[in-house]
């Protein structure tokens, strides 16, 4: 073979026929779709050759012996490329890349490295969405272009230009007010200090993690929730049986659920337990249950 130890193919310098796959790379980057029209007794041959130029969405056509059929042939494929919408994305180092697509009344498919949409009619539109996920921002300033290439219609490039780190960053305040004077405030974010942090719907490092308001005899929140700025936030039941059960109380030590049951096991007797549903009232439902 004509290749130098670091892969290089000089052939092509020596003879009249480049490679397949040097033939691939150029029609892959001026987006031409070959058509290989042979006769049935060479179509082997054509067939292998296609499978080396996948990323180029080349075609084998077979031919009648007198070619009769090569007009019937271009006019197929061309139907079949209108009907189809076959898009890939070249690869690119450092970048991974996601697409998704939505074909309106047509059937979608995965064939090689594209996802084709085939059946589209004309004027309707097929709906592509690609997601960019950089592996890391230096790495993406090393791949400016990403291509999104549909076969035979052309490419979309994307620029990225990433912006991986701000001036905000040198300009932190120390115990700002933005974040309660307990914690630092950088590009707009709070970095708590220790033993506080910041919950939904609170302030900004507001929450003072020490706090024992939610310990009742000795425990958190009945040991039914956590505690979050000195307010129990109570677990929800899970499992099968569970979506009418709830566990409420300033200590999490109500539920709707732990109410005494009779020898026939309905619960409070088959009455209604609602406002005596706390755990301490249980001696007081038993008596009511029991009258």
């Amino acid at each position: 073979f004509s290749v130098t130890k670091n892969g290089f193919y000089y052939g092509s310098l020596e003879t009249d026929y480049p490679s397949v796959s040097y033939l691939a790379y150029h029609l892959q980057a001026l987006n031409i779709v070959p058509l290989f029209s042979v006769t049935k007794n060479v179509l082997p041959t054509y067939e292998a050759i296609v499978q080396l130029m996948k990323s180029t969405s080349a075609k084998t056509l077979e031919l009648t012996s007198d070619s009769s059929n090569i007009v019937q042939l271009l006019r197929e494929e061309l139907a079949r490329q209108i009907k189809e919408a076959p898009i890939v994305v070249l690869p690119q180092s450092g970048v991974d890349v996601q697409v998704d697509v939505d074909c309106p009344n047509a059937q979608f498919k995965v064939e090689d490295s594209f996802k084709i949409c085939t059946g589209m009619a004309v004027g309707k539109l097929a709906n592509y969405t690609v997601t960019l996920t950089a592996r890391s921002c230096e790495a993406l300033k090393a791949t400016p272009n990403v291509t999104i290439r549909f076969s035979g219609f052309g490419d979309v490039v994307v620029s990225i230009n990433p912006i991986c780190s701000c001036p905000c960053e040198s300009q932190q305040v120390a115990n700002d007010t933005f974040c309660s004077q307990q914690g630092s405030n950088t590009c707009g974010l709070c970095s708590c200090n220790h033993g506080y942090a910041s919950v939904d719907g609170g302030k900004f490092c507001g929450c003072d993690t020490t706090d024992t308001s939610c310990t009742d005899k000795g425990q958190v929140c009945s040991g039914r929730g956590s505690c979050q700025c000195g307010v129990c936030q109570c677990n929800t039941p899970s499992g099968a049986g569970t979506s009418n059960r709830r566990i409420y109380g300033n200590f999490c030590e109500c539920d709707t659920f732990s109410c005494p049951k009779d020898g026939r096991g309905r619960v409070c007797g088959g009455k209604r337990c609602t406002l005596l549903a706390c755990l301490q009232h249980s001696s007081i439902i038993q008596s009511l249950t029991d009258s």
